[in-house]
């Protein structure tokens, strides 16, 4: 019987339905001495943002059949090297963006009535109640920096609530700008983001070109009032420079659910000005339970076209 590795979460529905038919390990800490030890021993490895995917992993996985990515991009995973190896692969795109849209909105709110300084000072009973004035989100300005499928849903959800949005995209087309004028958005480039916005937000994949695109060049253009978000990848913002901004008041706030370092600590998180959280933005019951159906329903289409052998 094929065995399936999994060192992710996952949606428990995956393991139930899966067992019937092959052997599931679940190890979600494991360690990357363990995994490369332990890979040759598998068939199926279902993955997602929490670890690395390398050359030295891949060539000892002497029986891997298929790598799934239980989300979006493949940043993490040596594609080239799966390929040389004939490792079949595949990701779930597109699923997540309507739960990590709803957690730009959640920033947007918690960024404008800093959310984090009034619960801490509230529960020290210090009730401080002038110095922390917030904004309204109506008529302030969004940036959208990638108007992919997260940043289109952004945008909606934003110009819902009386937010003006301007909207960056790299590959202009008939049914983006279709879908910018729907929704009232002005695409235009990203130095007028960066110059007039009240909130940006960070929605771009992760590649050569997107790689430190947010710098302090960038920083230095925006407004000192301004909010900034990436739940994008952290290599996209440089953090030593975000770090700077924050700490010497180059932007007001920011808010990231992504790092260059992921599962280490960073230097974001001594700044009283930034909310961090773990890479949540797929992490809703609905989400997950979505990808738990497409991932099943990939391991037996490859199980049905004979990938899997022993």
């Amino acid at each position: 019987m094929n065995k399936i590795l999994i060192i992710d979460p996952v949606d428990h529905v995956v393991i139930e339905k899966l067992k019937k038919d092959f052997i599931i390990d679940y190890d979600i800490k494991i360690s990357r001495e363990k995994l490369i030890n332990i890979i040759k021993d598998y068939s199926v490895l279902i993955v997602r943002s929490g670890h690395r995917i390398d050359k030295e992993i891949i060539n000892n996985a002497k029986k891997l059949k298929l790598v799934i990515r239980a989300g979006t991009g493949f940043d993490n995973i040596d594609i080239e090297t799966l390929k040389n190896n004939s490792i079949h692969y595949c990701n779930i795109p597109k699923v997540n963006s309507l739960a990590v849209a709803e957690l730009v909105i959640t920033y947007i709110f918690a960024l404008s009535r800093d959310l984090i300084y009034t619960n801490n000072s509230t529960k020290q009973n210090v009730w401080i109640k002038d110095k922390y004035m917030g904004y309204q989100v109506e008529n302030k300005i969004l940036g959208i920096i990638g108007y992919g499928s997260i940043g289109q849903l952004v945008a909606k959800k934003a110009n819902a609530l009386g937010m003006k949005v301007l909207a960056s995209v790299k590959n202009m087309n008939s049914e983006k700008n279709k879908i910018a004028l729907e929704n009232n958005v002005k695409l235009v480039d990203n130095e007028t983001i960066y110059k007039n916005s009240d909130y940006i937000s960070v929605c771009v994949p992760l590649n050569d070109e997107t790689k430190n695109l947010i710098s302090m060049r960038e920083f230095e253009k925006m407004k000192t009032s301004c909010s900034f978000i990436n739940v994008s990848r952290g290599l996209v913002v440089n953090e030593n420079d975000l770090y700077e901004a924050l700490k010497n008041n180059i932007i007001r706030n920011a808010a990231a659910d992504v790092y260059e370092k992921e599962k280490n600590k960073s230097k974001l998180f001594e700044l009283g000005n930034i909310i961090c959280t773990p890479h949540v933005g797929a992490m809703t019951i609905e989400t997950q339970k979505k990808i738990a159906e497409i991932v099943i329903k990939k391991i037996y289409e490859y199980k049905e076209r004979g990938i899997f052998y022993d």
